[in-house]
């Protein structure tokens, strides 16, 4: 039921994020599972689920697209990591 944009200007909550059913809200945090509506924390996806959705070829091929592009889009951007390309490890 979420959906990604590789091109999602907004950085919140992640990049990149789920939106639910496409909507504005909520929104998912892909690496820790969180689900926001606006700035709080309303529910946690299962940890198993984040890692299915980051073992997916597919998914990692889209991730690593939108994180290149918003490193292109938005080069003052501080990222909470040191390499943002570095994706989650397979499980």
């Amino acid at each position: 039921d979420w959906v990604f944009h590789q091109t999602d200007v907004d950085f919140h909550p992640s990049i990149p994020h789920g939106h639910f059913k496409g909507k504005r809200q909520p929104k998912l945090d892909c690496y820790l599972g969180w689900v926001y509506k606006g700035a709080k924390q309303t529910n946690r996806l299962s940890r198993d689920l984040i890692i299915d959705l980051w073992n997916d070829d597919k998914f990692r091929s889209f991730a690593d697209k939108a994180i290149q592009w918003y490193m292109g889009a938005f080069p003052r951007y501080k990222w909470k990591m040191d390499d943002p390309r570095l994706l989650p490890r397979r499980r």
